[in-house]
């Protein structure tokens, strides 16, 4: 299984980034830019950054989700675009792909029932982590795009095969459910709780043992319908969104998991 390069700049950066940084030298006009976007149009592929701007992409075969939230290195040439422009037209860098963040429907954020509990850890939620896929640095969740999105990193634990079909296999096997208890929220009440569950689904006669823990980027999740749902619930919309969840940095087991907490305002 080849190695992936743990993501080592803060998401606020990356989230809240200009177009007019950039990866290239004072003397070449192209610029490069990592972008967080959303897809509001899928022809041509366009994309919604956190700042409003718009990227749009020529050039490209890749088909593209509408409402989606995707991740991607962008170029263009600044002598003919201004980077202040409301709407940029470019092209994914030198033959790279975009990558699709974003939570599967039945990942959540869902009400939470016996199908969606955890039974696997993850290996942290934020902090410094040092894995043996993906290397070391920190990682932290981050809610963007008017508190519409909430990424959550992805550290957990993996079974690591030779064969290449096997491997895509074992990582399927891994979901993210995030989920929410109404019945919990009392009229008034301003922070919304939601518990990231990692659910394995093994075999009822499998007995794997996950020994290589992984960082696999970033996971995008919708907190549209959440909020609506609690803002009918506590008749305000919250003020603060706090994620838990089991983690074991040690091994693949819940058993001596702690529960790790990240919270963060959400005021519009």
């Amino acid at each position: 299984m080849k190695q992936v390069k743990l993501f080592a700049v803060a998401l606020t950066l990356l989230l809240g980034i200009s177009l007019t940084s950039c990866l290239n030298t004072e003397s070449d006009p192209i610029v490069t830019v990592p972008v967080y976007g959303e897809c509001v149009n899928y022809y041509p592929p366009t994309f919604s950054m956190a700042s409003g701007q718009q990227v749009v992409l020529s050039g490209t075969t890749e088909t593209f989700t509408p409402g989606n939230m995707y991740f991607f290195y962008f170029q263009y040439d600044s002598t003919q675009q201004s980077a202040e422009a409301e709407s940029i037209t470019g092209t994914l860098y030198a033959g790279s792909t975009a990558s699709d963040l974003t939570a599967k429907g039945s990942e959540g954020p869902i009400s939470e029932s016996s199908y969606s509990q955890a039974n696997a850890p993850m290996f942290a939620l934020s902090g410094y982590i040092s894995v043996i896929y993906g290397g070391a640095g920190n990682i932290e969740p981050f809610v963007g795009f008017d508190n519409k999105w909430l990424f959550l990193p992805m550290a957990y634990w993996i079974k690591v095969v030779s064969d290449e079909d096997e491997q895509k296999i074992e990582l399927d096997k891994h979901t993210f459910v995030l989920t929410y208890n109404m019945d919990e929220v009392k009229n008034g009440d301003t922070e919304l709780v939601l518990t990231l569950n990692h659910v394995v689904a093994d075999g009822s006669e499998e007995n794997v043992e996950r020994k290589s823990s992984y960082y696999a980027g970033l996971k995008a999740y919708n907190l549209s319908y959440a909020i609506y749902a609690f803002q009918g619930k506590a008749g305000v919309k919250p003020t603060r969104l706090k994620v838990v969840t089991k983690t074991n940095s040690s091994n693949d087991s819940l058993d001596g998991a702690t529960e790790s907490v990240w919270s963060c305002d959400i005021k519009d």
